[in-house]
Parts: structure tokens; sequence; C-alpha cells
């Protein structure tokens, strides 16, 4: 995905503020369904092209450590820039 400045990812459960220009991404939850890191930046490594309606795929960093963790968000709502970057 080639995308610049800062994202708003909306899916069913969470939104996603995602930063192209530093890869990181933060996860704020709308449901009580907690995950490791939430409210958290999160550097990544890569987002799948982003399809309404369907899970996204990424490759987070959870650790730091430069170890690969596979995330599926639940489906897709909505994918917006935000903010003025």
């Amino acid at each position: 995905m080639n995308k610049t400045g800062q994202w708003l990812l909306t899916t069913i459960h969470s939104d996603y503020i995602v930063n192209f220009d530093d890869k990181t991404l933060m996860r704020i939850p709308r449901i009580k369904n907690p995950l490791r890191k939430d409210g958290e930046r999160i550097p990544f490594f890569n987002i799948e092209e982003v399809k309404i309606g369907e899970g996204c795929h990424m490759l987070l960093d959870l650790l730091g450590s430069g170890a690969q963790t596979l995330r599926l968000t639940s489906d897709v709502i909505s994918f917006e820039h935000y903010g003025n970057n």
C-alpha cells in the first residue's frame, strides 16, 4: 500500500490511526475486547490493501524486536485521511 500521512481505519470493532510516514498505528477499541498494546503506537511492517467490507491484514512489530505478528482486523467500515498530515 502506497500512502502517506495519517489515516483513520474504522472497523466493526475498533478504530486504527495509521501513520504511513513513520510506519506506526494505534488501535482504539470500541468494544470490550482488548488486545496487546491497545492505545499505544505500534510499528508496522506492512498493511495490505484496505477493502471496505473485508478484514485487513496487518504485519506488526508488537514487541519492538523485529519479530513479525500478523493481525487481521474485523471488517473495514471506512478508511479516510485523518488530521492535518
